[in-house]
């Protein structure tokens, strides 16, 4: 795909790093019971949120969101299947966070954010979309660009990003992997 070039800027960017693996989200407050129901992927996405506002201050957390997922919550949505197969029903209580948007459903609760909020998927180009979309909405106020991706295939990988996203006279090449991501910091 061609490059697009928009005038926005990245005012900073947390990326979850797989040693953090067993990092326990620090948002709160929080309802009891998510933070046990809460898969890897919305661990990562929300601690990456949880250090983007400590780094830039609190407001980061009002801000409206654009979530990019491509797989979304896709493990424990492997593991709803196998327990429809076994069973012959699933879990309410684990469906409500196997959905695509669970991670930003989270976020929402988490921070007590009653901004706008979009999700999105859009195959191997998610992260460029979702960045497209948050410079967007990045045009009369910040922006929180949040993109998480868990991927099984060999082996468990879970990346997850959040930045904040707000517009610039300068335009910049929308950026397609993480690294471009953070190189515009």
């Amino acid at each position: 795909m061609e490059k697009l070039s928009l005038p926005f800027r990245v005012l900073g960017a947390e990326v979850w790093l797989p040693e953090r693996a067993e990092e326990k989200a620090p948002m709160a407050p929080m309802p009891r019971a998510l933070p046990r129901r809460m898969g890897r992927l919305s661990r990562a996405v929300l601690s990456c949120v949880s250090r983007l506002a400590e780094k830039l201050g609190a407001e980061v957390l009002q801000y409206p969101v654009v979530y990019a997922s491509r797989y979304g919550e896709i493990a424990r949505t492997l593991k709803l299947f196998e327990e429809l197969a076994e069973y012959g029903e699933v879990s309410p209580a684990g469906f409500s966070v196997s959905v695509h948007n669970a991670a930003a459903s989270l976020l929402g609760l988490a921070s007590e954010n009653c901004n706008s909020s979009s999700t999105l998927a859009a195959g191997a180009d998610t992260l460029r979309m979702g960045v497209l979309e948050a410079v967007m909405n990045a045009r009369t106020q910040p922006c929180l660009f949040v993109y998480g991706d868990e991927q099984q295939m060999e082996q468990e990988c879970v990346q997850a990003v959040a930045a904040v996203i707000v517009a610039d006279e300068q335009p910049r090449s929308l950026p397609q992997t993480i690294e471009e991501l953070l190189q515009l910091c």
